[in-house]
């Protein structure tokens, strides 16, 4: 899953900047579930302590929730989000 999360936002190396990428994602089933953790996750927005407070909130929280994805999965959602409220 984390693989999946990487390549779909463009974490791994292939993109300047986070986004959306589902063309990288073949298997339909892995993308549809990459795609669900996307939707979910990009329903928050910060607060009024700033992208960099909220994006260790952020971390903490997507650990919590998804404990199957690995430390650089988590940080490619919070690249993404916080890219996207910047």
């Amino acid at each position: 899953m984390s693989a999946a999360v990487l390549t779909y936002v463009g974490y791994d190396g292939l993109s300047a900047i986070p986004g959306h990428h589902p063309e990288r994602i073949v298997d339909v089933e892995l993308r549809a579930r990459t795609e669900t953790i996307l939707a979910v996750v990009e329903q928050r927005a910060p607060g009024s302590q700033g992208l960099t407070k909220w994006g260790r909130e952020l971390r903490a929280e997507i650990h919590a929730e998804h404990p199957e994805l690995n430390d650089g999965a988590v940080a490619a959602l919070v690249a993404l989000l916080c890219f996207q409220w910047r």
